[in-house]
């Protein structure tokens, strides 16, 4: 039997699935470990025992919550509960107060809402999507003053524009005049010239004047001529950059000018901002639909006993086979595109409906809000951004959410623009806002009087322009209908879906996205997680799969020209077979994403793209039925702090309690002392303590004590909140819980890799950081524990954390499974640097 000793001095693989313990002969294999519990890797490829966590306070009624994070900067971090219709706050490791109880504030979401609820941050403000409920901004004015306000957008954002002309809107309502200024008439054409005068084709006019009225003849030349008026309207007609000509009628034939005037002002017909109106579709009537009718174009009905209206495409006569549903309706009739046919519903109240009263080439788009209901075809409105004198028109667009189709699902802020995603009625659609403005969605502008914008040959041919930073709307086209669950900024937009992963952006040459500069790339055709938001480290993007059985990591590859969606848990396929919820990523000082399990354990990986490091470890919370389910991450001024709800049985009733996991035990950072490695517990300092006293939440427990860097020992029991312990100074009390490794099968023998051969162990060397209460052994049944106190030590004193080489006798034991558990169950720090076997093998 031959005598060997070999090392693992990297565990920077982590845990690997029972799959891949056939590998003894790859180096991941001689840097993986069989299973990690509640330790984590470093990114130096060593490994260290994860802190305890910190009780909080308990969740309100001890009912289910969801953490969200909100961080303000400049070290204002905070922790928010969003719970049954209300919101907590914690910062500085503690609950808020207001008059010696919890700060809250009333929350429009129940507990059925949390899952669904998306989030982004500018500023001090949280902007919340919920597919059930109009947008809302929680605003911060201060550490106990918060405020839900409605996120009410601007001019949009709007569906498509109606196509059909027979859907005409017209407006009616007490005009207004806006003066445009002074125009010189030029006889010889019969014009009005007035530079950057800013009217358009079909808009109404009216004329004043301090002297006597221009004369005009409709038709002639040298007929006698009459006197323009101030009282009536007229029409713009061939409009350009400076000249203009009048019509009595609509889009009718220009009159001919035949004397002027002293001075003539002009100003056109408008209602203005702030005016009531009202909108009509068609006339705002309509009739049941019958055989041997007459129905002009334009016409609206319904058939008998229905609700859905339809309008006129070409006039004619009804026929039985021509009704709008019949065998021939689609030659005859459209359904009215307003709410799929049914007209305007009360859901309509409040929302936007943009609209641009004039026909032909030009535009002018204004928008209303839509104040009351009157009917299925008419509603009453206040004016937004005015609306010039004309009408009806077909070219109106109605606003893209409501109660009925459906509220945006999520949101996000990329390149100064509020994005929001997908509703109901249009799971695959993107709504960006004005670059620089959250709010304003506006798709076009109208042009500046100053522009002088002409067509090639002189005519004005639009009013309205679109520029690089107007508001734009994108529609995933794909093969499938695919509702979008995220969207998250990084140098491009990454958009999660059930079909997919897309990415969008301006171009490859030009990043940023205008109206006339988009891409959507599809990256990834592996769907995404509904509930589970992402997270963005560099510019990697990490996503839960459907289903929950993966975690995903775009990233660039040159290799392969392009982003590639790589699988983080293919090396341990088994880590996640509780179905993955929920995912924080928790940078300082370990790059460690935690995920929360379905059955409300947790996972670990350590990640570092720059390393090609994915190691996972499994981690479980103390307590009687624990199960995590929230988690979150905030930053504070010395490392990254993971907050989570845990749900237990305590005292034989269910409790949820807000807690954040300690700091990781670093002796250039904190004291011996400070160091926290129990669950649930508390950290308390006086002057000889024996009465513990603030554990009113573990009430009935079994805790675990270490006092003064020293455990104390025997058992300690809360009663009426408190234990009694030997008199100390610094106390950690909490929930005691077991950290170990466990390694995989050492597959050397006397000719090299050998797998099978029987081993007997004789010694065990550990390199140790920090180390104090080891235990060791064949499995977690039989362990033995190393001695950290010498006679030489002074009693009364803390024995200090070990660093260094420890030698472990292992009693020559022969070992079937060759596998060998190294861990601790006390309240002490434990970081493992290299574990080396000396060992006898036989060839089998």
């Amino acid at each position: 039997m031959a005598r060997l000793v070999t090392y693992q001095t990297s565990f920077a693989d982590g845990q690997i699935s029972p799959k891949l313990e056939g590998f003894v002969d790859t180096d991941a294999y001689r840097s993986s470990v069989k299973d990690l519990k509640n330790m984590v890797v470093m990114p130096q490829g060593s490994i260290t025992r994860r802190p305890g966590t910190r009780y909080v306070a308990s969740t309100k009624s001890n009912a289910q919550v969801r953490l969200i994070p909100f961080n303000f900067g400049q070290d204002q971090a905070y922790v928010l509960e969003f719970g049954n219709q209300y919101v907590r706050f914690f910062k500085n490791s503690a609950v808020l107060e207001s008059g010696g109880s919890a700060y809250e504030i009333t929350s429009p979401y129940s507990i059925a809402d949390l899952d669904n609820l998306s989030f982004t941050q500018s500023a001090d403000i949280l902007f919340i999507a919920h597919p059930s409920y109009q947008p809302r901004q929680l605003i911060r004015s201060g550490d106990t003053s918060w405020a839900f306000e409605y996120l009410h957008t601007k001019d949009g954002p709007y569906g498509d524009i109606n196509p059909f002309d027979s859907a005409t809107i017209q407006i009616v309502g007490t005009e207004a005049s806006e003066e445009i200024g002074d125009p010189q008439l030029d006889l010889t054409d019969s014009f009005f010239q007035f530079a950057n005068h800013g009217l358009l084709d079909g808009m109404k006019i009216r004329m004043a004047t301090t002297g006597t009225y221009p004369k005009y003849h409709a038709t002639s030349t040298t007929a006698t001529a009459v006197d323009f008026d101030g009282t009536t309207d007229y029409f713009v007609v061939n409009a350009t950059a400076t000249t203009f000509q009048l019509s009595l009628t609509l889009n009718g034939r220009p009159v001919y000018l035949r004397a002027s005037t002293d001075t003539i002002t002009i100003s056109k017909r408008t209602y203005p901002k702030g005016v009531a109106v009202t909108l009509k579709v068609g006339d705002g009537t309509s009739s049941t639909w019958a055989t041997s009718q007459s129905y002009a174009k334009g016409a609206i009905v319904k058939e008998s006993g229905g609700t859905v209206y339809y309008t006129c495409i070409v006039a004619h006569t009804s026929a039985t086979n021509k009704n709008p549903t019949g065998t021939l309706g689609a030659d005859y009739w459209d359904k009215l595109l307003i709410n799929n046919g049914l007209g305007f519903q009360s859901y309509d109240q409040d929302t936007y409906l943009r609209i641009n009263p004039l026909k032909g080439t030009a535009i002018n788009w204004g928008y209303v809000q839509l104040d009351a209901i009157t009917n299925a075809l008419e509603v009453t409105a206040t004016v937004k951004e005015e609306l010039v004198a004309r009408g009806p028109n077909h070219e109106w667009r109605k606003y893209a959410w409501n109660s009925d189709a459906g509220w945006p699902r999520s949101i996000e802020i990329f390149q100064q623009r509020m994005c929001f995603g997908g509703n109901n009625n249009n799971p695959q659609t993107i709504w960006f806002s004005k670059t620089a403005d959250f709010f304003n969605f506006s798709p076009s502008e109208k042009i500046g009087v100053s522009s002088g914008n002409v067509s090639a040959t002189g005519a004005r041919v639009v009013g309205e322009q679109i520029k690089d930073d107007n508001g734009l709307t994108l529609t995933i086209s794909s093969a499938t209908v695919d509702l979008i669950d995220f969207m998250i900024s990084g140098k491009k937009l990454t958009v999660g879906t059930s079909g997919g992963v897309f990415q969008m952006y301006g171009s490859e040459t030009e990043i940023t996205i205008t109206p006339f500069n988009f891409s959507i790339d599809r990256v990834t055709s592996y769907p995404t997680e509904t509930g589970a938001l992402p997270l963005i480290i560099d510019q990697n993007v990490i996503y839960v799969q459907k289903n929950g059985r993966k975690l995903r990591d775009i990233a660039y590859s040159s290799d392969r020209g392009g982003n590639q969606a790589s699988d983080m848990t293919l090396r341990a396929d088994d880590i996640a077979l509780g179905v993955i919820k929920d995912v924080a990523y928790q940078d300082m000082p370990y790059n460690v994403i935690w995920a929360r399990l379905n059955d409300g354990k947790m996972i670990a990986c350590t990640y570092n793209k720059a390393l090609n490091m994915m190691a996972w470890s499994n981690h479980e919370i103390a307590g009687t039925n624990a199960v995590v389910e929230s988690i979150t991450v905030i930053p504070t001024t010395t490392h990254h702090q993971l907050w989570m709800v845990v749900k237990r049985t305590v005292n034989s009733a269910t409790v949820r309690y807000v807690e954040y996991m300690d700091r990781f035990y670093d002796s250039g950072e904190i004291t011996s002392d400070e160091a926290h490695y129990v669950d649930s517990g508390i950290y308390t300092t006086g002057s000889d303590i024996t009465n513990l006293t603030g554990l009113n939440h573990l009430e009935g427990q079994s805790l675990r004590v270490l006092a003064d860097s020293a455990i104390q020992t025997g058992t300690f029991t809360v009663s009426s909140g408190a234990i009694t312990i030997l008199e100390a100074d610094k106390i950690h009390a909490g929930l005691g819980y077991d950290s170990f490794v466990t390694t995989l099968d050492i597959p050397n023998g006397p000719q090299g890799i050998l797998v099978g051969n029987r081993k007997k162990i004789s010694r065990i060397v550990v390199k140790l950081l920090d180390t104090m209460g080891l235990k060791y052994g064949p499995n977690t049944e039989e362990l033995d524990q190393m001695i950290y106190r010498f006679p030489t030590d002074k009693l009364g004193n803390a024995v200090p954390f070990f660093s260094g080489d420890e030698v472990l006798t292992m009693g020559n034991m022969t070992y079937d499974d060759h596998n060998v558990v190294i861990g601790q169950d006390g309240p002490f720090p434990l970081s493992i640097l290299l574990i080396g076997f000396d060992y006898e093998s036989n060839d089998l």
